[in-house]
């Protein structure tokens, strides 16, 4: 099992996408990571580009953003470190 460090940035917050799981600003920041390009974020990383669709669980803090992002915009965010575990 690995733990993965992500930092979601000031950058990412501004260039997110609210309702998108693929350009949330947690997604852009994951995509810095090597082997996570492609990954999508909401409840769960989805790597749709590893079969069969590999999930990893996110910690409810990142829950807790990205709803947050998702219902009140970027000025309801700031940046923050997470961290994930891959099973």
């Amino acid at each position: 099992m690995a733990r993965i460090r992500v930092t979601v940035t000031q950058e990412d917050i501004d260039n997110g996408k609210q309702n998108n799981t693929m350009a949330c600003p947690v997604a852009l920041a994951l995509r810095r990571v090597k082997g996570f390009e492609r990954a999508a974020v909401a409840n769960r990383i989805w790597m749709p580009a590893l079969p069969p669709r590999t999930q990893y669980p996110v910690p409810i803090r990142v829950t807790s953003f990205i709803t947050a992002f998702d219902y009140y915009g970027a000025a309801a965010v700031k940046p923050s470190t997470f961290y994930f575990s891959t099973r």
